[in-house]
């Protein structure tokens, strides 16, 4: 092939390389504070899934990644701190269980009328 057969287009003098966009690894580090701050709720789930994909795609371009990998690390700190306050709660549901016993046991009628005697407040009108 010979050189009268290429098209050349003109290059503007003062052209640059299209600059790698670090949106993705910023926002992958907002998701990721985002579901440290919500990681008692369940909606943490989602920031942490949607951080791991940013970070991903930032990641995938090869520049500035020390945003994209502390979201990534902050979304799965935030899911592994969640896990541990669901089993922390769930594990400490047979003192909620014992509590109601003693609300409606007895006793607590008895303490209940203490307090009502220390107000003036007559028992029997409330219980």
């Amino acid at each position: 092939m010979s050189d009268e057969n290429i098209v050349k287009f003109p290059v503007a003098p003062d052209a640059k390389p299209a600059k790698k966009s670090n949106l993705p690894g910023l926002l992958s580090l907002a998701f990721g504070i985002l579901s440290i701050i919500f990681f008692l709720m369940f909606i943490n789930f989602f920031t942490a899934v949607i951080a791991i994909v940013l970070g991903a795609v930032q990641l995938s371009h090869h520049t500035k990644r020390a945003a994209a990998i502390t979201g990534i690390a902050a979304a799965v700190i935030s899911v592994v701190m969640s896990i541990a306050g669901w089993g922390i709660i769930f594990s400490n549901s047979h003192l909620s269980e014992a509590t109601m016993e003693y609300f409606n046991s007895d006793g607590m009628d008895d303490y209940m009328r203490q307090i009502y005697e220390l107000y003036g407040v007559d028992p029997d009108s409330m219980l």
